[in-house]
């Protein structure tokens, strides 16, 4: 059996290696291409993921100095808007800062029924709370002329001086004021959550009347 046609030439590696020197040999000037393309490669990858490395970084430590920068303006935010309290005497303190006044102990709820028989002045205390609305006061003054006042922090809020046909404030019996009615007047409170009402009646009189809660 000669050489050429022995079974090591028909090795299917053996052609192969025997192709790739071929070629290599006589394209020599290809390999050095490969080594330069492939040693380039190798730089560009290696500078690209250290310049991203280096971009990430920057941008994280610029996210830094913004959040710290943000957690400063918002302590002196929260601290200017602060000023200490001003010492105040405290017998001054109830008139820079109104509190309410508890009522009187003889004081009467609102939606009370008042009645008298006698004559003179009548003066009579009623709780209407700190929450400020319209009061309305029915009222019967009889066959004997009456007359009403109401007063909240001694100033006058309401009365019978303004019913129609009253005479010097006083309605019922025979004037042209009638004798039943009713009063509506504004309850803005302000530091004290009670109102006065004074009935002044003549002689022999009867009258009562009602002052209801503010809505």
């Amino acid at each position: 059996m000669s050489y050429e046609n022995s079974s090591y030439h028909k090795k299917w590696w053996v052609k192969t290696i025997r192709e790739r020197n071929f070629f290599g040999f006589r394209y020599w000037w290809f390999n050095w291409v490969a080594w330069i393309l492939g040693g380039f490669l190798l730089i560009y990858g290696i500078f690209f993921q250290t310049s991203q490395d280096n971009a990430s970084c920057l941008n994280r430590n610029n996210l830094s100095r913004r959040v710290h920068s943000i957690e400063e303006q918002l302590e002196k935010c929260c601290s200017c808007n602060t000023p200490p309290l001003p010492n105040i005497p405290p017998d001054t303190i109830d008139t820079i800062i109104p509190r309410p006044l508890p009522a009187p102990p003889n004081a009467k709820r609102c939606n009370t029924k008042t009645f008298s028989g006698g004559d003179g002045v009548d003066e009579k205390l009623f709780i209407l709370g700190t929450q400020s609305g319209m009061v309305t006061i029915n009222y019967d003054m009889a066959t004997e002329p009456d007359k009403l006042e109401v007063f909240y922090e001694n100033r006058r809020v309401a009365s019978t001086f303004t019913i129609s046909g009253n005479n010097n404030g006083f309605v019922g019996g025979g004037n042209n004021a009638g004798s039943t009615g009713k009063l509506t007047f504004l309850y803005k409170f302000n530091r004290e959550q009670f109102v006065k009402v004074r009935l002044t009646g003549g002689i022999g009189t009867s009258w009562n009347y009602t002052i209801g809660c503010p809505r």
